[in-house]
């Protein structure tokens, strides 16, 4: 499997790292404005996560491309992915 990198060629580790990706973000998480959009609860006091849905606009996301979720709303959506390739990737029904 080729790694995974965004549109102008930085590797996905470094992207989720970088300061352009927690100022957009911080946008994402506002715009969900405190629920988490697997569940659809409050968010509360943990600090939530976003999950890319889809990995054709890394870097470029449109808002379809990524959810905000509590942390374990995350986990369970990742442990969909079982037997997925290792970003979790492939064809699943949502639960």
């Amino acid at each position: 499997m080729n790694e995974l990198k965004t549109s102008y060629g930085q590797p996905y580790e470094k992207f989720i790292e970088s300061e352009d990706w927690k100022k957009e973000r911080g946008g994402k998480v506002a715009r969900a404005n405190g629920i988490c959009e697997k569940c659809g609860w409050p968010l509360g006091y943990k600090i939530p996560e976003c999950h890319h849905e889809s990995y054709d606009n890394l870097g470029h996301e449109k808002e379809t491309d990524t959810k905000v979720m509590h942390p374990s709303c995350h986990e369970r959506k990742h442990k969909i992915f079982k037997g997925g390739d290792r970003y979790g990737r492939r064809g699943w029904n949502e639960v």
